[in-house]
């Protein structure tokens, strides 16, 4: 009798575990879904030509805990943050505001950037040239595009911005950074990570693999495609 009632009980404890468990991720899901602010087509695509005749270099860039996308610019398109809009190359990165942009690594932060939906920011720095391994990056991987491709990542990369189809103003500048933060529309939570995000907008191109489970940023270089390693250390 006393077994039966222990198993019970040890059920009783697992079921409670579980409901928990769902309850926790739940209520974020919930939230995600109900208050995230739907892609709004950007107006900065209308009017603008690509040269069809040429190929374009695409980065993928792992600096260790995040990952960003890097694209060669197509002539007269604008796309580079406020304080150089014409760069030759354009950064994209996307992450949570206190964690990234304030740096703020505080165990309550951590756990907001983690388990909460928080706002994110997107990032834009400007390249004066293409990305070299010796730039500061972990991994560097590097691959030609045509201009359908690139046209389509930058349909996708620029429904990361928060508002109407214009981008917003950006936030103050960041000592530590280059380029300008720009408020995102999306909100962050370890199952929509930063990672995540490259993987999901070159997917949208047909640049990648999609993967669901992407957490970390050495997840990434597997679900590339075509892509070449530019790194000394990939290459040993």
């Amino acid at each position: 009798m006393r077994t039966m009632k222990g198993a019970i009980s040890q059920r009783h404890c697992q079921y409670i575990g579980v409901g928990t468990l769902a309850l926790l991720l739940g209520l974020p899901f919930c939230y995600i879904a109900v208050f995230t602010p739907r892609p709004i087509p950007s107006l900065i695509l209308q009017g603008r030509a690509i040269d069809t005749g040429k190929t374009y270099k695409l980065f993928v860039a792992n600096w260790g805990y995040h990952t960003s996308i890097i694209l060669q610019q197509p002539e007269g398109w604008l796309l580079g943050p406020e304080n150089d809009v014409d760069a030759p190359f354009v950064e994209y990165s996307w992450g949570d505001r206190n964690f990234y942009m304030n740096a703020d690594f505080s165990p309550t932060a951590l756990f907001s950037t983690v388990f909460l939906p928080t706002h994110s920011v997107l990032h834009l720095r400007n390249w004066a040239r293409d990305p070299q391994p010796e730039d500061g990056m972990r991994h560097l991987y590097s691959r030609q595009i045509n201009a359908q491709q690139l046209r389509r990542l930058i349909r996708s990369l620029e429904t990361t911005f928060q508002g109407s189809q214009s981008r917003p103003m950006p936030l103050p500048p960041v000592a530590r950074f280059r380029g300008r933060f720009y408020p995102a529309r999306e909100f962050y939570i370890f199952w929509s990570a930063c990672n995540a995000w490259t993987v999901q907008h070159l997917a949208a191109a047909g640049l990648a693999k999609n993967g669901w489970s992407i957490v970390v940023a050495e997840q990434v270089a597997p679900h590339l495609l075509d892509f070449k390693a530019l790194s000394p250390s990939l290459n040993r």
